[in-house]
């Protein structure tokens, strides 16, 4: 939580600045941008410990185990096209069968560049891998650029 505060806080105080300064000010004025607050904890406590709510169990990490924390996101398969990525997770879920086709399944375990995690039913995911292709892509891609080009 530190890190992310100082991160936000940077981040204002570069934003006031620019604010203030010529000719952003200016622009800033005639666009009414205003200055904003930084953040601050409201208690020591605050400072002190973060939790980490993972669903169905709360985590309390005290300040020194902080550093130990790392940042992370998800993005879907279909965002991370045309990217790479250290370390990949691919979730092959029972649930999701229908979605997870070949295509899907090669674009998602083709953005890792070092490692790669494949996490749930190894039946489902064999499966899906073996499995060819029946659905055909309904699209009218031909058609409109027939209409622009003819």
């Amino acid at each position: 939580m530190s890190f992310s505060r100082q991160f936000y806080n940077d981040t204002v105080t570069m934003y006031n600045t620019k604010l203030q300064v010529f000719p952003s000010n200016i622009i800033a004025g005639m666009f009414n941008f205003k200055s904003r607050d930084l953040f601050k904890a409201e208690s020591d406590e605050a400072r002190k410990n973060v939790k980490v709510d993972f669903g169905n169990n709360v985590v309390c990490f005290d300040h020194d185990f902080l550093y130990y924390l790392t940042h992370a996101y998800c993005i879907s398969i279909h965002k991370s096209q045309g990217s790479e990525y250290d370390n990949v997770v691919f979730i092959c879920d029972a649930q999701s069968i229908y979605m997870l086709e070949k295509r899907l399944i090669y674009t998602a375990i083709s953005r890792a560049k070092h490692h790669l995690y494949i996490i749930g039913n190894a039946n489902v995911f064999k499966r899906q891998v073996r499995m060819i292709q029946k659905r055909i892509r309904q699209t009218s891609l031909k058609e409109r650029l027939g209409e622009i080009y003819d």
